[in-house]
């Protein structure tokens, strides 16, 4: 399927992608609309029976103008399908481990809080603001600083992600 960063070649998923999309619902994988077009998700949410993630994904915001941002429309649609959003902790919107916190908070506000886990991608991040899984700790502060209570972080954190993988791996 067309990705977010080259200019459309399928007009979204293509005939063998729909079919890829399908076998990989047989056989209990995950698909990922990470790095793919809106018109591609949206073929996608079309085509799967089971839930889909974006692995790694930040919301687009003013002033912030990258081809991999999401807009509130494509996170909507795959929140609305039951999938996730892994928020990316890298530098196109979030220049600190705190400005990632808000991000969390903005897709938490786009998707709800049960669609947002921490995303995928860490180790080839631009500009990380998340260097290191002992920065859990810290970010766990934020977002609790933010409003957000111990379930919605519980579940940010790793329950999320557990839940979508029980409800679709056999």
């Amino acid at each position: 399927g067309d990705v977010q960063t080259e200019p459309p070649v399928h007009g979204g998923l293509s005939r063998f992608g729909r079919a890829v999309v399908a076998e990989c619902n047989r056989l209990g994988i995950v698909v990922d609309c990470a790095h793919a077009s809106f018109a591609t998700t949206m073929d996608v949410l079309e085509v799967s029976s089971q839930p889909v993630i974006i692995s790694h994904g930040q919301l687009g915001q003013d002033g912030a103008a990258h081809p991999r941002l999401l807009t509130t429309e494509h996170v909507a649609a795959v929140a609305s399908a039951g999938g996730l959003i892994g928020a990316w902790p890298v530098g196109l919107t979030s220049q600190s481990l705190a400005d990632f916190g808000t991000e969390i908070i903005r897709l938490t506000e786009a998707a709800g809080p049960d669609r947002v886990a921490i995303g995928t991608d860490l180790d080839g991040n631009y500009k990380p603001v998340l260097t290191s899984y002992a920065q859990l700790a810290d970010l766990t502060g934020l977002l609790r600083d933010h409003g957000l209570g111990a379930d919605g972080i519980r579940q940010i954190l790793g329950g999320n992600a557990a839940d979508l993988l029980r409800r679709t791996i056999p």
